[in-house]
């Protein structure tokens, strides 16, 4: 569980100090601001696992949450590759993967 709150942080100190960065990275288009909510989410995950004893029924809470949570970052993420790739079709493109 430790590995885990460290990667949130990790994750969400990425977010926070390299938005466009991780956007690039990520194929995303979108305002940074989003990203700094969501970096600010995962350093607060993270310090919450990190700071609950694993012997305490709340660790279970938190894991639940950040599962929660990556599952509608994924949703987003999907949305917004999938909007990207509307954009991107033209005359004679089948995908943002194929461009001739």
């Amino acid at each position: 569980m430790r590995a885990l709150g460290w990667f949130s942080v990790g994750l969400g100190l990425a977010k926070l100090l390299a938005p466009r960065l991780f956007r690039r990275v990520n194929g995303m288009t979108g305002e940074e601001p989003v990203l700094h909510g969501f970096g600010l989410r995962e350093i607060a995950t993270g310090v919450a696992l990190l700071a609950t004893a694993p012997s305490s029924g709340r660790l279970a809470s938190w894991m639940r949450a950040r599962v929660g949570r990556d599952a509608v970052d994924l949703l987003l993420l999907a949305a917004a590759l999938l909007s990207n790739g509307r954009r991107s079709r033209g005359p004679g493109r089948r995908g943002p993967w194929r461009r001739h």
